[in-house]
């Protein structure tokens, strides 16, 4: 069975990729094909996909101003 949970989320978070709801505050910075984040004081690297990447840095950057 296939089927999506819709769910209200504050706007500083975004779903990256299947499974992959990122924090916004938390993005350290946006490379090719991730977004490299801060977590539990660990710096870590996600993969954003590919029909999401434009759409993400856009909201990213309008989201930090």
């Amino acid at each position: 069975y296939h089927f999506r949970v819709s769910v209200q989320v504050p706007e500083y978070f975004y779903c990256i990729n299947k499974g992959l709801l990122v924090n916004m505050n938390y993005v350290k910075r946006i490379e090719q094909s991730e977004v490299v984040m801060l977590y539990r004081k660990q710096m870590i690297t996600l993969p954003v996909a590919r029909e999401k990447r434009k759409d993400f840095k856009n909201r990213f950057f309008e989201y930090i101003g």
